[in-house]
């Protein structure tokens, strides 16, 4: 099975620390289960905007990063507006950041609209090429969970180890190989 389609987006710097930042789909091809009327179909990739942020990025103290973003974003296939704020205190080193995001999205297909919000910690190896992400909180899906990423760099290759800390019992681990 399969969906194929072809996102392009764009950022634009406007000074200040501010941007816009837009993402498009166009669809391609795709196999029967994603068509309407198929199990797949709340899935499919849809022709148009998937994406429009401003966004105002600021930094207050040098060890401190700071993200505050605004606009429209497709997720499963439902509109949401989205309130978004996220904010990086990293060590003098960088070998250690702890991390907060906290989100609203307000649902404008139906009454479901979600709340967000991610502690993490990470440490970076920088001897190894590897980082430990810990994190927990509410996620998207509106589930208290915990998480655990174990990445590898490897050139421009990061391959990664991610578990959900609260299914850790039952094994299931995702192993990906995202270029950087």
């Amino acid at each position: 099975d399969y969906d194929v389609a072809l996102q392009s987006t764009l950022s634009v710097l406007l000074g200040h620390g501010l941007s816009l930042h837009g993402a498009g789909v166009l669809e391609g091809t795709r196999s029967d289960v994603y068509d309407d009327g198929g199990p797949f179909a709340n899935r499919q990739q849809e022709n148009g905007l998937d994406e429009a942020f401003l966004q105002w990025t600021h930094r207050p103290v040098s060890a401190y990063l700071g993200r505050v973003s605004g606009g429209i974003q497709k997720l499963n296939n439902d509109d949401f507006t989205v309130l978004d704020y996220e904010g990086a205190l990293q060590s003098p080193t960088g070998q250690h950041q702890l991390h907060a995001h906290l989100a609203h999205f307000d649902n404008q297909d139906r009454d479901d609209d979600r709340d967000m919000a991610i502690g993490s910690y990470r440490f970076w190896w920088w001897e190894r090429d590897i980082s430990v992400t810990l994190s927990a909180g509410q996620f998207f899906d509106e589930q208290l969970a915990g998480r655990v990423i174990l990445r590898r760099y490897i050139g421009d290759v990061i391959v990664g180890l991610f578990t959900d800390a609260m299914r850790l019992i039952n094994r299931q681990v995702d192993c990906r190989s995202v270029p950087r």
